[in-house]
């Protein structure tokens, strides 16, 4: 069985401590902090542009086909309704 997980903690460090027992049994996508569009747009060199804000916490994500780990990181899993990058 393959587990595709999204993380989200405090800041890198966390993440960090988190995934530091599983970093050889997992694939790690590392997006770091997710931006999104506010719905205010401003004038750019290129036009209008979308103003962008951060969203709390340092966000990852990882691949482990070992249960243990899946569980284990089961406390900073998150379920985004619009991930911004998942596994395909």
């Amino acid at each position: 069985m393959i587990f595709d997980m999204k993380l989200k903690a405090a800041d890198k460090g966390s993440m960090d401590a988190a995934l530091l027992p599983w970093r050889s049994v997992c694939e790690i996508d590392e997006i770091g902090i997710i931006y999104l569009p506010t719905g205010e747009m401003v004038s750019g060199e290129d036009g209008e542009e979308p103003v962008m804000e951060p969203i709390e916490g340092w966000h990852v994500n990882v691949r482990t086909m070992l249960q243990d780990a899946a569980d284990a990181l089961r406390y900073i899993e998150v379920t985004p309704d619009n991930p911004v990058r998942v596994w395909l």
